[in-house]
């Protein structure tokens, strides 16, 4: 029994995962209690977790790593935005190939095939590579304005195209029903895979949801380190008003442009997959910070995130959690899980910003 922080509504309050499950499976320590009803639980996790889960870099690291969701392999990132943001873009250069393309990678892996797309070839511009989403395959009047929104003058014609062989007629269809011809130089042959490393750049771009589901995180995360701490304060509504509606967003949430683990500033990695947080108490401040799939070949930058004010009256030395949220090993896909650490007995490497 409780009272939401978020609607004020009494009574039994639903267990919530601060920590998204989607991240991992990393115990009861993953779970606050009686702080969130039910109806708002879902409303977060409908509106702000589906963007910060399914695209943007937490769907990138999620598709390579092959974590799964609820209902098995997530929905590819590469084709698909969610919650308002767009698909993920990865750039690179085959082997034998004079101009840059768009890839896919498959799931679990780190291997890269060329995807499906146009490539239009402009005067000025030269060769443009446009993404053909699945949206775009079952409508064909969405090509031509995604092309004019990509940059790609209405003069310019689809030059090349690549697809597999199951989406040729297809994508053939929608080149001609937008542009009324099918050019001779349509298709091209994929390359052979040869095992060659492709160097890829990677767009990522995300909305307003994915920093309301970081704020969200580190919000109930200290809820969960510091249970003294009332959540319905009006120190706090500010953080509780962006999380849930969007609003007064400004400052709440911030990148960070240096790593605030000691041991990655002096250069060092984990020796595995783990995400990390950290609040700080002191008796001015709440703050917090979150790191998300920090591996022995991924150091992302950290994520500041203001809570509010110290709703307490007494003088009290500064207080410091942090914990490490470890992904055992996957194979092949599935649920990862793993052990939380507690990094107070380290405190000393955790450094605020």
């Amino acid at each position: 029994m409780g009272i939401c922080i978020y609607c004020g509504t009494e009574g039994t309050l639903s267990p919530e995962h601060y920590l998204p499950d989607a991240l991992g499976d990393f115990g009861t320590f993953q779970i606050l209690e009686d702080r969130v009803c039910h109806a708002c639980n879902n409303e977060i996790g409908s509106t702000v977790e589906t963007q910060f889960l399914r695209t943007g870099p937490i769907g990138f690291f999620r598709w390579i790593l092959g974590i799964e969701g609820t209902n098995g392999q997530t929905p590819t990132p590469f084709y698909r935005g969610a919650g308002g943001a767009p698909p993920i873009l990865t750039y690179g250069r085959a082997p034998g190939q004079d101009t840059d393309l768009l890839w896919e990678i498959e799931w679990a892996t780190l291997n890269a095939y060329p995807a499906r797309q146009i490539v239009f070839n402009d005067p000025i511009l030269g060769t443009v590579p446009l993404l053909i989403t699945d949206r775009m395959m079952s409508d064909h009047t969405l090509l031509r304005p995604a092309a004019l929104q990509r940059g790609i003058p209405d003069v310019a014609l689809p030059h090349q195209a690549w697809a597999r062989d199951d989406e040729m007629t297809a994508l053939e269809d929608l080149v001609q029903h937008a542009y009324g011809q099918l050019p001779p130089t349509l298709w091209q042959t994929p390359p052979e895979p040869t095992g060659s490393a492709v160097t890829l750049a990677t767009l990522v771009q995300v909305g307003p949801a994915f920093f309301r589901a970081i704020a969200k995180i580190v919000f109930h995360y200290a809820l969960k380190v510091l249970p003294d701490l009332d959540g319905r304060r009006p120190e706090f509504e500010r953080i509780r008003e962006y999380i849930f509606h969007g609003a007064g967003g400004a400052g709440v949430v911030l990148e960070l442009p240096r790593q605030f683990v000691g041991n990655f500033q002096a250069g060092e990695r984990p020796q595995g997959w783990s995400h990390l947080l950290f609040v700080e108490r002191t008796y001015q401040h709440i703050v917090g910070y979150a790191q998300f799939f920090v591996g022995p070949e991924s150091l992302p930058f950290p994520f500041q995130v203001h809570i509010g004010r110290n709703p307490a009256r007494l003088i009290r030395p500064t207080e410091r959690h942090a914990h490490a949220f470890a992904i055992n090993a996957i194979e092949g896909g599935g649920r990862p899980h793993g052990p939380v650490h507690d990094l107070h007995p380290m405190a000393h490497i955790v450094t605020p910003y």
